[in-house]
């Protein structure tokens, strides 16, 4: 089973040249290269769980995700319903977190709204 992502996406084949056929945008084709070469050892440090993405998400990125985890969650006992339902509490309590957030701004802008509302009379 492949380990990091890089080793996913090439089959376990980390640091091997795929030639041009695997350069479909070459415009980033040198990034792909460059990954290539530094190899599993130089990209530890650059490793992050999905856990610990999720406060540079976007608010829909996290209820996306949240949905997913649901979703995933329900499925037959898989190694994708396990990470599912390990991420999910986070999930769950990021999204809320979040919603309240959002639901608090929208409270202080009516409030600045009715407040300048008042005023004007």
């Amino acid at each position: 089973m492949a380990g990091t992502v890089t080793e996913f996406q090439t089959g376990g084949k980390v640091g091997e040249d795929f030639g041009p056929a695997a350069e479909t945008n070459p415009s980033v084709a040198h990034i792909a290269k460059a990954a290539a070469r530094a190899g599993p050892a130089d990209l530890k440090g650059c490793a992050m769980s999905l856990a610990e993405r999720i406060p540079t998400l976007t608010d829909e990125q996290v209820v996306n995700l949240l949905d997913n985890a649901r979703r995933l969650s329900a499925e037959a006992a898989t190694p994708r319903q396990a990470a599912a339902a390990e991420l999910l509490p986070v999930l769950e309590a990021a999204a809320a977190e979040r919603r309240e957030a959002r639901l608090a701004a929208a409270q202080v802008k009516r409030a600045a709204a009715r407040g300048s509302r008042t005023a004007a009379v």
